[in-house]
């Protein structure tokens, strides 16, 4: 019986939770506690960092942004990387950990995150994160990497990025 009280007070509580008050109208405001309809709900409404915004004819279709290149040159620079994840519309990519085999009794893998902070073609657009882990036996040591990797994984990135705008326009000026 006890149990029981307390279930459905947590339910009560919980279902109440979900109702808040505008501070300006006063009038109440039911929040989703679905993560993916609010997401999906933010992306039609705002856009997303990759897509750009919402087309201004209001349909739900949105329209690909320049970092579109930004996003080929990653995905270029990693090829031979294992991608653990990655999101086109939330910009970002990481990668798996990634290693040379155990040497002395110790394991050393790298693991990238590339984060696309906005949509112009810029340095400035990417970041770019490094962690090492360092493992022996059973015990593992993760550590933020100097930003010197991050660099140069950056600049191997813009370069790749130089690559694809000149054969886009070898492409065309040969039509």
């Amino acid at each position: 019986m006890r149990y029981k009280t307390i279930f459905a007070l947590t339910i009560l509580l919980l279902t109440a939770n979900c109702a808040k008050k505008d501070p300006i109208t006063g009038k109440k405001i039911r929040i989703d506690p679905n993560a993916i309809s609010k997401a999906e709900k933010a992306r039609d409404e705002k856009g997303s960092i990759l897509f750009g915004k919402k087309s201004e004819e209001g349909s739900s279709s949105l329209s690909l942004g320049k970092t579109n290149v930004l996003w080929k040159a990653a995905l270029k620079s990693l090829e031979n990387i294992p991608i653990s994840e990655s999101d086109y519309a939330g910009g970002i990519i990481i990668t798996d950990w990634y290693g040379g085999g155990a040497k002395n009794g110790k394991t050393e893998d790298i693991k990238i995150t590339i984060k696309f902070v906005s949509n112009e073609l810029n340095a400035s657009s990417v970041e770019v994160i490094t962690h090492k882990r360092v493992c022996e036996q059973s015990a593992c040591k993760t550590n933020k990497l100097s930003s010197q990797l991050s660099e140069k994984i950056k600049t191997n990135i813009l370069d790749e990025v130089r690559n694809i705008k000149i054969s886009e326009e070898l492409k065309k000026s040969k039509k």
